[in-house]
């Protein structure tokens, strides 16, 4: 990861932000923004997990998880594959 300087960033910033993947820019020699490249692929991602409807499932899942109320994926596999099955024909 490379430093900058919000200064050199402000100087060129398309120069500064063609350096390298992830900058770490300081401002009075303290760190103040962490900025990544982003690809589209990641980029939907991002998008995706800032939808309040996302966000919630996720906190949900992770709620359901920690109480000890999931199902593998064999379960349900085994209970649902009947419905798989008549989906195919």
């Amino acid at each position: 990861m490379k430093t900058i300087t919000l200064e050199e960033l402000q100087a060129n910033p398309v120069a500064v932000l063609d350096m390298a993947d992830d900058l770490l820019i300081t401002k009075d020699s303290k760190p103040y923004r962490l900025v990544s490249r982003l690809d589209e692929d990641v980029l939907d991602d991002v998008l995706l997990l800032q939808h309040p409807a996302i966000r919630e499932t996720i906190l949900t899942s992770k709620a359901n998880l920690a109480a000890g109320r999931y199902q593998s994926v064999d379960a349900l596999l085994e209970k649902y594959s009947h419905e798989l099955s008549d989906s195919d024909s």
